[in-house]
C-alpha cells in the first residue's frame, strides 16, 4: 500500500495513513475553533483554502518503501498537534501475519483514558494499545494476551529515564508476532538505539544496535533478523556534522552488533539514502535508493539468495513505491510520466524483467493505493475530497466505493488475500470515524467514531466553493461554520 505523507513506512504488517493539510480532513483545529465560537460573542465563520492539482508526495507503507526507511516490521511513530492538542494513532491489525493498518486521529481533547493506538494480532489472540491517562510523558504499550485477559505493560518509555528525556522512537514487530524492535531516542537526538523484547515474557534480548539514524526495522521472511541502516560512530563534535554514507545492515536475533552483516553501502555516493523491502514468501528483495529530498527514487532488485542487488531503475525518473506481489509479478506506484501517479507492474521471469501499465494516470491524483481481496483499492483526490475506486488486478474499473459521507478517507489496507478492511473518515466539521468494510460485497459498518465534549457536528454545515484566481485557476475553498448563522460581508472569517 502507498500512501500520501511523509511518514516512514513498513512492509507486511504497517500502513501508515498520511493527512494532507490540502485534503477536507484533518481538521481538529476547526473543532477546537467551533467550540470556542459556538460560546463566544463573536461567532466567525472558518474557511480553508485547498490548493488541487499538485503533484503528491507518496509515503510507502504497505507499499514498503520509503527513500530513507524500511518497510516490512510495524513502525509506529507518534506526534503532538502544534498549538496544544493531542494527536492519536488507532492501529487495527488485520492481516494473516500480524499486519496492521495504521490510521491516526487528530483530536481537540482527550478526555478519560486515551487509547493511543490499538494492536490487534490475528492469529494470537492477543491485542496491544498505546494508552495514555493524561499523567504519563509518554504513552504506555500495554498488551492483552487473550480477549479477556488484563491488559500488561510491554513497554513504559517513561521508566527509560528519570527525567523523561528518553523516548520511544519506533516499533517493528517480527511476522509471527513473538518478538518486537523498538528504538529509543535520547534528548529529541535522531540517533536511534534498537532493543528487542520477547512479547510473550517481556524480556529484553541482550541485542543493542547504535548508530542507526532515519530507519526502521525490516524482518527478514524467517524471523531470524532483521535490516536497518546504520552510520560509522561519530567522534565528538562531529555529532553535530551531516552524515554521510550510511550502511545497511542485518542483525541476527542473538547476536552482538558486530557481528552484523553489510548489506549494501555506496561510498561512491555518501549522500544517497536507501531501504529493503523484502518481499513475502519469496528470497527476492527491493532496495529503494533516493538522493537527499529529492521525491525520486532508484529501484534495485535481488532476485536469488545469495544474488546482487540488479539496478532496475538506475535513474531519476520518478517515484518507485512497492505495493505488493503474487508470485513473479511485483505492482508499484510511480509518477514517471504520470505527475498524478499510475500503477504498473513488473514481471520478473527467466532472467528477464518486463515493465506494463495497469492502472494509467487519470485527471486525479492518487492518494494511496493497496492491493486487497485481490483487487486494487485506489483512493483518488478529487476537488480535495477522497473518492475510492476498485480495479481488478489487470487494471480494470470494478466499482466506486459509496462513502458514508465527503471527506478524507485514510486505511483501507491489508494482504492481497485479506477480505476485509477499515477506513476511516473525517472532514471540516465531522470528526474521525472508523468503519470496517467487507471487500467482497463492498459493505461496510461503524466501528468506531470520535467524541469531544461540547461538539456536535449537526450544528455545523460545511460547503466546497471554487474562487477563479487572476489565471484561471479555480482555487476550491471549503466554508464551514454553525448552522443558524447569517452570512454577509460582515461575517467574521478566521
Amino acid at each position: 500500500m502507498i500512501a500520501t505523507g511523509n511518514s516512514p513506512s513498513n512492509a507486511k504488517k504497517i500502513e501508515t495513513l498520511g493527512f494532507s493539510s490540502a485534503s477536507a480532513g484533518g481538521a481538529s483545529s476547526a473543532f477546537a475553533a467551533a467550540r470556542a465560537a459556538s460560546s463566544s460573542l463573536v461567532r466567525p465563520l472558518f474557511m480553508s483554502a485547498s490548493l488541487s492539482g499538485l503533484t503528491p508526495t507518496i509515503e510507502s507503507s504497505a507499499s514498503r518503501i520509503s527513500s530513507n526507511g524500511f518497510a516490512r516490521g510495524a513502525t509506529i511513530r507518534r506526534s503532538r498537534v502544534r498549538g496544544g492538542g493531542t494527536r492519536a494513532w488507532v492501529t487495527i491489525i488485520n492481516g494473516s501475519n500480524a499486519r496492521m493498518t495504521l490510521c491516526h486521529m487528530a483530536a481537540a481533547s482527550c478526555a478519560g483514558e486515551c487509547i493511543v493506538t490499538v494492536l490487534q494480532f490475528r492469529g494470537r489472540a492477543s491485542s496491544a494499545t498505546f494508552r495514555n491517562d493524561g499523567s504519563f510523558q509518554q504513552s504506555k504499550l500495554m498488551i492483552k494476551d487473550c480477549e479477556t485477559c488484563e491488559a500488561r505493560v510491554l513497554i513504559d518509555p517513561n521508566k527509560f529515564s528519570k527525567d523523561g528525556t528518553i523516548s520511544l522512537g519506533g516499533t517493528s514487530i517480527s511476522n509471527d508476532a513473538s518478538h518486537i524492535a523498538y528504538s529509543i531516542s535520547d534528548g529529541g537526538s535522531d540517533w536511534r538505539t534498537w532493543k528487542v523484547m520477547n512479547i510473550d515474557t517481556g524480556e529484553v534480548l541482550k541485542d543493542e544496535l547504535k548508530w542507526a539514524k532515519f530507519s526502521g526495522a525490516s524482518w527478514e521472511n524467517d524471523d531470524s533478523g532483521f535490516y536497518y541502516r546504520r552510520y560509522e560512530e561519530p567522534d565528538g563534535e562531529l555529532l553535530k556534522e551531516l552524515n554521510e554514507s550510511p550502511k545497511l545492515m542485518f542483525h541476527k536475533i542473538g547476536t552482538d552488533q558486530s557481528d552484523d552483516k553489510l548489506i549494501y553501502e555506496n561510498s561512491e555516493n555518501p549522500r544517497w539514502g536507501f531501504g529493503i523491502t523484502v518481499v513475502k514468501d519469496s528470497d527476492m528483495k527491493i532496495l529503494s535508493i533516493s538522493e537527499g529530498t529529492d521525491d525520486r527514487n532508484k529501484i534495485y532488485l535481488k532476485v536469488e539468495k545469495d544474488g546482487d542487488f540488479l539496478p532496475i531503475i538506475d535513474e531519476l525518473i520518478g517515484t518507485y513505491s512497492f505495493i505488493d506481489s503474487k508470485d513473479n509479478i511485483l505492482w508499484f506506484y510511480t509518477t514517471e510520466n504520470a505527475p498524478n501517479g499510475k500503477i504498473v507492474n513488473l514481471e520478473v521471469k527467466n532472467g528477464s524483467f518486463v515493465w506494463n501499465e495497469v492502472i494509467p494516470e487519470s485527471e486525479n491524483a492518487i492518494r494511496s493505493a493497496n492491493i486487497i481481496n485481490n483487487s486494487f483499492v485506489i483512493n483518488y483526490l478529487e476537488d480535495t475530497f477522497s473518492e475510492i475506486s476498485i480495479f481488478n488486478l489487470l487494471g480494470e474499473l470494478i466499482s466506486k466505493l459509496s462513502l458514508p459521507k465527503k471527506g478524507t478517507i485514510s486505511g483501507l489496507n491489508g494482504d492481497i488475500d485479506d477480505s476485509s478492511s477499515f477506513f476511516a473518515i473525517t472532514n471540516y466539521v465531522t470528526p474521525r470515524e472508523i468503519y470496517e468494510i467487507d471487500l467482497k460485497d463492498l459493505s461496510f459498518e461503524l466501528f468506531w467514531k470520535e467524541e469531544l465534549d461540547g461538539y456536535n457536528p449537526e450544528e455545523y454545515v460545511s460547503r466546497l466553493e471554487f474562487y477563479p484566481s487572476k489565471d484561471g485557476t479555480k482555487i476550491p475553498i471549503h466554508i464551514s461554520h454553525k448552522k443558524d448563522i447569517e452570512i454577509d460581508e460582515n461575517t467574521p472569517l478566521l
